[in-house]
């Protein structure tokens, strides 16, 4: 199962209504369709849970969707990530180059300070699932 199909109303509802549940509980209960790939929607619950408090703008942004759990734990919180842009702001220029972009809570920062930036991530799969945030979250990064 392909990202795109955790942006599917009936998926997201479905991660919605099961937010605050245990993940592992969920896994030994039947999938509401058999076409959903279960333990990808689960492993977005679990990573929804944890961004609760690690990265909570961006858990609250309508249609954005978190990598694998196994990313994200790789991932800055968003008050390491606004700390990162503070000490950078006396930096001279318009734009910075994120060579390690992966799922992009430092370059979200970052973004709030320069007026445009440039994302690496090697992985296509996640490149993919990160240029789909950046429009999300409306900021110019490339």
């Amino acid at each position: 199962m392909s990202w795109e199909t955790l942006l599917d109303e009936d998926v997201r509802a479905f991660m919605d209504d099961h937010e605050g549940e245990d993940v592992a509980s969920l896994a030994l209960k039947k999938p509401p369709n058999q076409n959903w790939a279960y333990p990808t929607i689960l492993d977005q619950i679990k990573v929804r849970q944890k961004a609760a408090l690690k990265t909570p703008k961006l858990r609250d942004t309508k249609g954005f969707v978190f990598p694998s759990s196994f990313l994200y734990e790789q991932a800055s919180s968003e008050a390491c990530a606004s700390y990162k842009a503070l000490i950078t702001k006396d930096i001279k220029g318009v734009s910075f180059v994120d060579m390690t972009a992966g799922c992009g809570v430092d370059s979200f920062a970052l973004a709030e300070i320069f007026s445009q930036g440039v994302l690496v991530e090697k992985n296509t799969k996640n490149a993919d699932l990160l240029a789909h945030n950046v429009q999300i979250m409306g900021q110019n990064l490339e």
